[in-house]
């Protein structure tokens, strides 16, 4: 059955300060098309919530009691559940980013931004894409002509290299399918997906699933920050 397109967006918020807590949630609640379903001081409530609720998208504190947010999107993403992750943090470092990228995240706010960030990323992940805080995506990513440029130097030179097989499959996996779903959807075997992954990331460098996710965010094909 197919999802009611005008259903509010249900959230689950997991911040072990109570006030602030109480704050997101009384902003989402003014909210007409997002509806708090429930809401967790530490990781392990968090997680319980979510498999409860099932839930279309979990605001995660990255510093919480019990499970760290981090901790959190591992579990989720070793469990299968379908729930897309939105890490809210005072940590700009981008040690934090590519923790939360390579463990699933679809979005990192931090807090010291505006409200409207956190409900521009609720909207943007709901509907399949992917957020970086203002701050973040202005200060540690950058494109530049001839290749993508990291925040460590790390260049990945992509001259129009990668086959259309190899840039959809590598997009797909920036976007946290596995190859089994990668397979199934293209109509492909898993080994011809893992071939093309593996000439794809020998191309550019890449040796995880953090960098291919960053490559993604610095190619534009996933991220969509506020103006």
């Amino acid at each position: 059955m197919m999802a009611d397109a005008l259903a509010p967006i249900r959230v689950v918020l997991a911040d072990d300060h109570p006030i602030f807590l109480a704050g997101i949630a009384g902003l989402i609640r003014d909210t007409a098309n997002i509806d708090v379903v429930g809401s967790a001081a530490t990781g392990g409530q968090a997680l319980k919530l979510i498999a409860e609720l099932t839930p279309d998208i979990a605001v995660l504190d990255i510093a919480m009691p019990e499970r760290s947010g981090i901790e959190v999107l591992r579990r989720l993403r070793d469990e299968g559940r379908p729930v897309r992750a939105i890490i809210l943090s005072t940590y700009e470092e981008r040690a934090y980013v590519q923790q939360a990228l390579a463990a699933g995240a679809r979005g990192y706010v931090v807090k010291r931004a505006g409200a409207d960030h956190l409900l521009h990323a609720i909207t943007a992940v709901h509907g399949g894409g992917m957020y970086l805080d203002p701050v973040i995506a202005g200060s540690h990513l950058r494109v530049v002509d001839n290749g993508a440029t990291a925040a460590n130097g790390q260049t990945f030179v992509d001259n129009g290299v990668l086959s259309e097989r190899e840039e959809q499959i590598l997009k797909l996996i920036a976007f946290g399918h596995t190859i089994k779903e990668i397979a199934g959807r293209l109509a492909i075997s898993s080994k011809s997906i893992e071939t093309y992954k593996m000439r794809a990331t020998e191309k550019l460098g890449l040796r995880s699933r953090a960098g291919i996710v960053e490559y993604a965010i610095l190619r534009g094909w996933l991220v969509t920050v506020a103006s």
